[in-house]
Order: C-alpha cells, then structure tokens, then sequence
C-alpha cells in the first residue's frame, strides 16, 4: 500500500503558485549553470575543481597548491620482469663477491622516492659507493631517517651527508590533510581498491611531511627553502655531529643537473655548534 499524504486546507490553496515559481526558479539556475559550465568547458573545469601547477609557469609567477597530486602526465605502466633481471645480473654482471662493508665515498644522501630522481643515475654511482636513504619528498625530519643517520655515524667512517631535493615533486602539490581524506573516505574505486577497514585509527599518527608554501613563492622558490628547512633539522639535531658537513642540493629534471642551495652553513657545518663541542669536550679533558 502506498503512503498516504494529507494537504492542510490552509496550504492547498496555495500549492499551485507555489509549484510555479519553485520552476521558474528551477529554470533560472539550470540556465545560470549551463552558462557556468560553456565558460570553463574549454579549460576542462580545472579553473573550479583542479588547479594544477601547469597552468603557472613556476619560474614566472606565484604557483597555486593542487589538493590533488598536480601532475597531469604520468608514465604509462610496463610490467619489467624483476626476477629475470637478477638472473641476468648474476650470471653476466656480478662479480664483487663479498664486498667490504662501507661506501667508498663516505658520503650519505637522502632524497626522494621518486623513480625520475636517482643519485645512481645522476651522479652515476657504482657498486657501494654512497649511502642513499629515499623517503617521499627526500625529508630528514621522519624518525627512521634520524636511527639511519645515526647508525651510520657509529658504524661508518661518514664524510658528508647530502639533502637532494628535485624539481616537479608530488610534496610540492600534495598535503596531510589530502592523504588523509583519502584514506578516510575510502573509496572502492581507488587505484588497486580500498584499504581494510581500520586504516583510518593510523592517519593521524603519520606525518607526510609534504613541502609547505609561503603566499606568493613560486615552485623553485619553495622547493628550494624545502632543502634549507631540511638540512638545518638535521643540523640541529642532537644525534647529527657537528664535525660531519650537511649540504643542501636540488636535482633539476629538467637539464639533469644537481644544483646546490645556500643553507647559511659555513662548509656545511655551524661554527657555534664546533665552538659548542670543543667547550665540551675541554671539560671533560679530551684534547681538541
């Protein structure tokens, strides 16, 4: 049996007029929206929904942060067959059979995850020649980079530690609050399905650590105070000795060079914090 639904005399009277100007209001927006959606068509609606960092030319003019990953290209996926790569490395490539422990260069990097920003290729390392730790963004703030860093020092004879940042990187466009949404929300459609339930109780205890804007910079110039703003954290932590330079550096995509960044340290290093460990180490009697 359907419902049944009762009109009070009072409001029965007026139903009629009522329902003609709820459509001429409702002709008035469907045309008002129609107008909306001509103007921005030829943009592809990005003025409204996406703003991504190819509409600014970032050596040019302020650039606005995307919520979304601000990448409108992405590489096309091509299965690599991993394992038949190791057999072939085994049988026709390696022979440094039990290397000695320690990179030979002594220096470590920390950089991006990104597979476009490899110091391997950049810098083109062979076998066991530098220490590379590869986080989103290339940050030095999360946790497991400071136990790294610091079991580095302990165990290796380390001469250097350099902080590798790169052009176009997804913590430019991103945001904690993005990555957060995304895994409360939850969405069954999302690439390679949902997370189990319950992935929602981590997100407030997990730092993307995505690069933060300042009202007018352009991209280079956040990028850029990105590894000023990592090199001293790290400067200034207490587990990173002041004897060992840390250095600032930023790989441009673009013409593959690898350009360093002024961090207001003097060779790395911040002479107040030598001054510091020498004071130290003259009470306790170590000679300097």
């Amino acid at each position: 049996m359907g419902a049944a639904y009762a009109i009070s005399p009072g409001w029965s009277g007026q139903l009629p007029s009522a329902i003609r100007e709820y459509k001429v209001k409702l002709r008035w927006f469907s045309l008002f929206g129609a107008g909306v959606f001509l103007f921005f068509f030829p943009f592809g609606l990005s003025p409204i929904f996406h703003i991504t960092r190819r509409h600014f030319k970032s050596n040019d003019k302020p650039f606005i942060m995307s919520k979304s990953l601000g990448h409108d290209r992405f590489n096309p996926y091509v299965p690599f067959d991993f394992k038949a790569a190791n057999d072939n490395y085994v049988k026709n490539v390696f022979k440094d059979q039990d290397p000695p422990v320690g990179a030979s260069s002594r220096v470590g990097i920390i950089t991006c995850c990104d597979a476009r920003s490899s110091p391997d290729h950049f810098f083109q390392l062979s076998h066991n020649q530098a220490f590379i730790i590869r986080n989103g963004g290339g940050r030095t703030s999360p946790p497991d980079v400071i136990r790294t860093l610091a079991s580095i020092e302990i165990l290796s004879d380390i001469k250097e530690i350099m902080v590798i940042h790169h052009t176009d990187c997804g913590s430019l466009h991103c945001s904690d609050e993005f990555f957060r949404n995304a895994i409360a929300k939850n969405d069954p459609g999302m690439k390679d399905g949902p997370f189990l339930e319950g992935a929602d109780l981590w997100i407030q205890g997990v730092a993307w650590v995505p690069f933060d804007w300042k009202e007018g910079e352009t991209e280079r110039q956040a990028l850029d105070r990105s590894v000023v703003d990592d090199v001293l954290f790290l400067r200034r932590h207490p587990l990173m000795k002041p004897s060992i330079p840390i250095t600032g550096w930023v790989y441009n995509g673009s013409t593959g060079a690898v350009e360093e960044i002024d961090c207001g340290l003097k060779g790395g290093r911040d002479p107040k914090q030598l001054e510091l460990l020498a004071e130290q180490l003259a009470e306790r009697g170590v000679p300097n």
